[in-house]
């Protein structure tokens, strides 16, 4: 589950990303445009450059996490059965 959140969030910040530097540098070749028509470009922008750009970051972030809270509970799960199988030999 967390590789699915970590690959949605990687492809909404390079789609995200994408269409920013694109906005971007329309912007900057042409800025009287955008000047004269800034709800237009914040239309644009923010659905198709920002929301991807936040929601993408917080998916990677969240299957991160996820993933290190996977690993933390499977690194003592390992140690408890180490652990048991220790004192079980020792018994021996």
């Amino acid at each position: 589950m967390h590789i699915l959140l970590l690959i949605f969030g990687v492809a909404l910040l390079l789609f995200g990303g994408g269409c920013t530097i694109l906005l971007g540098g329309i912007g900057i070749s042409d800025p009287s445009s955008f000047s004269q028509d800034i709800t237009t470009f914040l239309g644009i922008w923010l659905p198709l450059g920002l929301m991807p750009l936040g929601v993408g970051f917080w998916l990677f972030r969240r299957g991160l996490r996820i993933g290190r809270q996977k690993r933390a509970a499977a690194t003592i799960e390992r140690g408890k059965s180490h652990a048991k199988s220790e004192t079980s030999e020792g018994d021996l």
